[in-house]
């Protein structure tokens, strides 16, 4: 290079020297560690956030099954004069293996899908709902039978595990319960619409499942103490239907009218109100399924004293 005065002066390399190439390496290594250690714990607590919430979906996918099955149940009034055993009609809840509440369920529903080649299968099933032991012993597993045509006369009898129709619904299973709640507000364990005198020709206003799932990572300390259940209450909207619904019989005496629930809580709008805030997930349900049944037959149920009650009567 010449300047001005005509001196010749050096040539100076371009680029970048051996020490900044090495700086540049290191912070780039030390940003690659940073990302990458962000990234790892990131996905840890992903992995993290999604075991503690399986059992959760797990849950909801079963129950909301059960749930979907429920609310189509369908059950047909036997006539006094039909043998209650030739009739197949039936809402069957029973315990087998003891503790609180019934831990199998067998009633027909209108929940099943026909299949395409079916030719002219109807949509009536059917289902029940029972537990089991799996193959090691140490939990249950909830099982699911189903066959698409009613019986011919009453079959109570709750199906075996190794038998044709049966499905695995959930594993792992530690518990599987069930409540039934009549028009009187009333809980019980067991029901039987069959042959009970008591429920005879009857559903459930609601029923509430309990599940629950053996946890593999709990601490000794904690060995044998019962998991904590996941519980859902699915109301019964459609009521028992008459098998011959004819008219009313010369010389029979007519109803006498009564004030429904929905003509009530037009009376009584406030109480309805606190009522439906005291259980805003299930009072709009129950509500809507009972609104046209006599409001004095299911107050119990609805949770509100008839007494508080005016012009309802």
């Amino acid at each position: 290079m010449i300047d001005l005065t005509g001196s010749e002066r050096p040539l100076r390399d371009e680029g970048f020297t051996l020490i900044e190439m090495m700086f540049v390496m290191l912070f780039t290594a030390i940003v690659m560690t940073l990302a990458i250690d962000f990234y790892l714990q990131l996905s840890r607590q992903s992995a993290a956030a999604v075991e503690l919430t399986k059992d959760d979906r797990r849950a909801a996918l079963v129950l909301d099954r059960i749930a979907r099955e429920l609310q189509e149940t369908v059950l047909i009034k036997k006539p006094a004069e039909v043998d209650p055993l030739a009739h197949p009609w039936f809402f069957l809840a029973e315990a087998s293996r003891g503790g609180d509440g019934a831990d199998r369920l067998k009633f027909q529903t209108r929940a099943h899908r026909p299949r395409s080649n079916a030719g002219h299968e109807s949509d009536l099933a059917t289902v029940a709902f029972f537990t089991a032991p799996n193959d090691t012993g140490d939990a249950l597993e909830l099982l699911r039978w189903s066959q698409a045509r009613l019986p011919e006369n009453l079959e109570p009898e709750f199906p075996r595990r190794d038998d044709t129709g049966v499905q695995v619904l959930a594993e792992d299973v530690a518990a599987f319960s069930m409540r039934l709640q009549d028009e009187n507000g009333e809980w019980s364990d067991r029901w039987d619409s069959a042959i009970g005198v008591e429920r005879s020709s009857q559903l459930p206003i609601q029923i509430e499942l309990s599940l629950s799932f053996v946890d593999p990572d709990a601490d000794l300390a904690d060995f044998g103490a019962e998991p904590e259940p996941f519980l859902r209450r699915v109301v019964l909207p459609i009521r028992p239907l008459e098998l011959d619904p004819d008219g009313e019989e010369e010389g029979e005496e007519e109803e006498e009218p009564c004030v429904t629930v929905a003509e009530c809580e037009e009376q009584n709008p406030q109480l309805f109100d606190s009522a439906e805030a005291a259980d805003p997930i299930e009072f709009p349900s129950l509500f809507d399924s009972v609104a046209d049944q006599c409001f004095e037959d299911v107050a119990n149920s609805l949770g509100i004293d008839p007494d508080l009650v005016e012009g309802c009567e």
